[in-house]
Formats: C-alpha cells, structure tokens, sequence
C-alpha cells in the first residue's frame, strides 16, 4: 500500500511540476522584402529576432521564419536601412527596405 501511495505522489508532483512549466510560444512569420523605389525583390536579406533565429530571403524576396517569445523581428540588408518591424496578429509581412 506504501509504494503504490508513493508512486501515486510521484505522478502527482511531475503533473504539477508539467504544469507550473511555462509555455514558449512560438509564431511563424513570413514575408516578401523588396525595395521601397522600385519594388523588386531584395535576395539575401536578413531576418533575425533578439534570440537565435535567423534567415535569409530567396530569389523572389520571401521568407519564413519562426520566432519565440518576440514582438519584433530585425530586417537588414547591404546599403539599405535596417528596419524593425514589430509583429502582432499578422504573420504576413510585405516589407519595403529604403536604400541608404
């Protein structure tokens, strides 16, 4: 009776330690980044947020990019202005970058 008592606690405790674990939210942003005068696609762009993700767009100027716990994200590129963008329920971004 002792063990199955002692077994029963120790599936209590690890469901209540499970469940006091904060949850890490993550969102799925994506986009196209082209530049400002003339609207054509920016290849090679960064995408980053303050933590560790990072990507780059492709040839037409799209992205993906997932992203935890941020508001914003970074957007940078060779002779153009950097721009931060910040995220709220749209995860789909058109960004135009304006050339230094």
């Amino acid at each position: 009776m002792r063990k199955l008592f002692l077994i029963l606690l120790f599936i209590l405790s690890f469901q209540l330690v499970k469940s006091e674990t904060p949850i890490t939210s993550q969102l799925t942003i994506k986009g196209r980044v082209v530049d400002k005068k003339t609207g054509d696609p920016l290849v090679g762009v960064v995408i980053t947020d303050d933590k560790s993700a990072k990507t780059y767009t492709d040839l037409n100027g799209n992205f993906e990019i997932i992203i935890k716990n941020d508001n914003h994200i970074v957007v940078s590129y060779i002779s153009y202005n950097s721009s931060l963008i910040e995220i709220s329920n749209d995860v789909d971004l058109n960004i135009e970058l304006l050339e230094k």
